[in-house]
């Protein structure tokens, strides 16, 4: 398993660790996240790219689970947050098991503003869960736009060049067995 350290090799680790990266037209409102491309390490059947959205637990594998899910949201590369776009918008970045936010999830989420005058605004989520078989996870994310003239006004200016692009990392990371 390349990208594991001789420790999570010896301990048989099970999971799986995504990267990718995806450009964004706003708004978007609990979309789920494509975790397709880079799997940098993954045991057998935690991913699949025909549901590119999921992280799944395969038969046998129930247990407790770390999920560390890195989201950056990025605007263009001549571009800095200014307080035009920083009012505008608001970066969410939550979990979902089986499809669905509720219940104990509902602590397994992040709202940021960009901050000033940066390029990237950066959003951590660590969890843990009890997760059966064919439970699955995902990672939804939204961008609500208070202020559309602005965005309008940014795209008449510089076309699609200062828009957002989206960079994430996923850690699904079994911990043990359920006793």
């Amino acid at each position: 398993m390349a990208g594991l350290t001789w420790c999570e090799r010896r301990m048989r680790v099970r999971g799986v660790k995504l990267a990718g990266a995806t450009d964004l037209s706003l708004p978007i409102e609990d979309h789920p996240l494509v975790l397709a491309g880079s799997t940098i390490w993954a045991s057998t059947g935690f991913y699949s790219s025909v549901q590119p959205t999921r992280v799944m637990v395969p038969t046998g594998c129930g247990g407790v689970y770390s999920i560390h899910a890195v989201v950056h949201w990025k605007i263009g590369d001549l571009f800095r947050f200014l307080p035009e776009t920083r009012d505008g918008n608001y970066f969410i970045t939550q979990l979902a098991k089986n499809g669905s936010v509720s219940g104990d999830l509902r602590e397994a989420r992040t709202i940021d503003a960009p901050m000033i005058p940066a390029r990237i605004t950066r959003q951590d989520i660590v969890w843990e869960a009890e997760l059966e078989a064919n439970n699955y996870i995902e990672v939804l994310i939204s961008c609500e736009v208070r202020d559309q003239e602005i965005m309008d006004l940014y795209d008449d200016l510089f076309g699609s060049t200062w828009r957002y692009r989206l960079e994430h990392w996923l850690t699904v990371r079994r911990l043990g067995k359920l006793v």
